[in-house]
């Protein structure tokens, strides 16, 4: 209030004292112009003689003090509105900066009343704790290190699940390309196509079935696999190139009731849980 007082309400009073003894000189000059156009009308009506002329003078002279009055008072009309306008926004401009100091003082003690160390409190609540007793007379508190080593656990078995991301591949395909040359020195595998043929007799060997299938096709080779039924029939794994693959699905090359078709590759149980 004393910033106030001092920044504007006393500028405010030497502003306002200075207006009114401006008005009270301009008053004095008008009173003094009134007198000058009274002696000067006397004068004139002495020496002039005419009314004509007389009303002339008095008509001039009465514009003149019109003229000064406004004059005056428009400039002690913009005096006063852009001195009241300045002192105006001068209170408008320190009332939006006074600050209630009171009022901070009060939020700043708040706020470190209620500013509160939480890891320094946790750290001493759990410093400070006191050991509750079990049955046994020991103290039930957990220590800072754990001892799972000490009881023979053994952590490192754990493993984070992971599982294959079904991206469908993007873009182009890469280019492959399947060589046509004959007469070389290197040549390609063999491309063998896997028959499953079944239902054979227990009692055929695998040379029995050898011997079969050579007459059709040179380069086959089978072996037993493991029947279904043992005691019914036996089943085997049979090797051909993959261009006789056609022919040796013709039923018309097999004996009656034997079962052929495609072999496929199958993992046993104890191969899939590794």
């Amino acid at each position: 209030m004393t910033t106030l007082t001092k920044n504007v309400i006393v500028p405010l009073k030497n502003e306002i004292q200075k207006l009114t003894k401006e008005n009270t000189l301009l008053s004095e000059e008008v009173k003094l112009l009134k007198n000058i156009v009274s002696s000067s009308s006397q004068s004139q009506d002495v020496a002039g003689g005419t009314k004509e002329s007389q009303n002339k003078i008095k008509n001039k002279k009465h514009q003149q003090i019109k003229t000064s009055h406004r004059k005056a008072e428009e400039t002690n009309t913009n005096t006063n509105g852009n001195d009241l306008t300045h002192t105006m926004e001068k209170i408008e401009y320190q009332e939006k900066t006074n600050i209630n100091y009171a009022s901070a003082m009060e939020k700043i003690e708040y706020q470190e009343k209620t500013n509160i160390n939480y890891a320094s409190a946790v750290k001493d609540n759990i410093n400070n704790k006191t050991a509750h007793s079990t049955e046994d007379g020991s103290n039930n508190i957990i220590p800072e290190q754990s001892d799972y080593k000490e009881r023979g656990e053994d952590r490192q078995e754990w493993k984070t699940v992971k599982s294959k991301s079904n991206r469908k591949r993007s873009g182009k395909p890469l280019p492959t390309v399947v060589g046509a040359q004959t007469n070389c020195t290197v040549k390609a595998s063999a491309r063998n196509a896997y028959l499953f043929v079944s239902r054979i007799a227990t009692n055929t060997q695998k040379e029995d079935l050898l011997n079969f299938l050579r007459t059709q096709f040179p380069e086959a080779d089978c072996e037993e696999i493991t029947s279904r039924y043992p005691d019914k029939y036996k089943s085997f794994k049979v090797t051909i190139h993959l261009e006789n693959y056609e022919a040796a699905m013709n039923p018309d090359i097999w004996p009656r009731d034997v079962l052929v078709t495609r072999f496929f590759h199958r993992r046993s149980r104890a191969q899939n849980n590794t």
